[in-house]
């Protein structure tokens, strides 16, 4: 339908359509150490998120011996988190506030709060009413941090965006995949264990790279363009 409907909206200067062009546009982001960055940072963060959206039906109702309905209720819950932090990071862009300030917010939202998850599920103290909050807090931490990791990852290639979202996209549902087989892999049908060990690892994973490699490129770009003082 968008073949048939839809007309490019894109301006004069488009990119063919063929291999060459895509892998060659492909190779561009995955090089840009800020695209690529965020393009993996992204992923990293939705790979943690999978583990939960993967894990819960099999923990909440097979363990905890929730209803689906009770179930259904809890992922409208967490899934509402989502929408409370792309809220409040709409009201910090309305304040023209720089992305990663959002971003530094919500990656540490979600290692907070995945490690505070981890910690009680291995000290035996995790509960329905444990790990619902702290699931609502990570899910609006995504809220908060995807539209910035988008942003980061498309700003710096902007005549070949649609490419970077292309990566963007498929890294993240690549990293989910490989979470959510993890999280099976490890899976022991008593605890949280898989669930909170893949969530925390992938987010505080996302984390670090965005502090080790992301950060860092970004400051040497913003240096580099600053005016010469005689």
């Amino acid at each position: 339908l968008i073949a048939t409907g839809f007309e490019e909206s894109a301006p004069s200067e488009r990119q063919p359509f063929n291999l060459p062009t895509l892998l060659t546009n492909y190779k561009s982001v995955l090089t840009d150490r800020v695209s690529g960055g965020y393009a993996c940072m992204g992923a990293l963060m939705f790979g943690g998120m999978f583990a939960y959206v993967s894990n819960s039906p099999l923990l909440f109702i097979g363990v905890y011996k929730l209803t689906a309905t009770a179930f259904g209720a809890l992922f409208a819950i967490t899934s509402l988190g989502i929408m409370t932090g792309a809220f409040i990071n709409g009201r910090l862009s309305a304040r023209h506030l720089p992305h990663h300030v959002g971003l530094n917010i919500g990656a540490s939202l979600a290692v907070v709060s995945t490690l505070a998850n981890l910690t009680l599920t291995c000290l035996g103290l995790s509960s329905v009413y444990t790990l619902v909050p702290l699931l609502f807090v990570c899910t609006l931490s995504l809220g908060l941090s995807a539209p910035n990791t988008t942003h980061g990852c498309l700003q710096p290639l902007p005549k070949i965006a649609g490419a970077a979202s292309a990566v963007l996209a498929c890294s993240q549902m690549l990293t989910g995949a490989v979470s959510s087989a993890i999280v099976a892999f490890i899976y022991d049908e008593r605890s949280p264990f898989a669930m909170t060990a893949v969530m925390a690892a992938f987010e505080l994973a996302a984390l670090v790279f965005y502090l080790v490699w992301i950060r860092p490129a970004e400051k040497q770009i913003a240096s580099s363009n600053q005016p010469v003082q005689h």
